[in-house]
């Protein structure tokens, strides 16, 4: 009976050690990863500071990806725009269409892809990394 004992608690004490590891090794908090503040902005996502729209008749537009969001988060353009996204954080990210058929593929940090729509519309997109992360493009007709 005591060796059963010794054995349950000796089983209770690992289980609860690889708890442990498994929690530090998941990137919570600080973690083995030290992921930190990085952490922290990935689970607030686009949540953040709210933007103003963005109306543009150039030719070509540059959305910015950092802290993971966004920038503009919501942007109209006219059909026929090339739209550059660029990744200016330090972990990779992508802008994938909800509706499908469009996708930059995942972008690492300094990495851009310019994609142009003909026809109007809405295009709602997200990162598929980090799916709190969401933004629109409104295509107008051409002038």
């Amino acid at each position: 009976m005591r060796a059963t004992a010794t054995r349950m608690r000796a089983a209770a004490i690992g289980a609860a050690a690889l708890t442990a590891v498994a929690l530090a090794a998941s990137g919570c908090g600080d973690g083995v990863f030290g992921m930190g503040d990085h952490h922290e902005e990935m689970h607030r996502g686009a949540g953040g500071a709210p933007q103003t729209p963005v109306l543009s008749n150039a030719s070509q537009v540059t959305l910015d990806i950092h802290d993971y969001d966004f920038s503009p988060r919501d942007l109209t353009v006219q059909a026929g725009t090339a739209i550059t996204w660029t990744n200016r954080d330090s972990v990779p990210h992508d802008a994938t269409g909800e509706a499908g058929g469009w996708a930059t593929g995942t972008l690492k940090q300094s990495e851009s892809v310019t994609i142009s729509f003909d026809a109007p519309g809405v295009y709602d997109y997200l990162c598929t990394i980090h799916p709190t992360m969401r933004g629109s493009v409104t295509v107008e007709k051409a002038l």
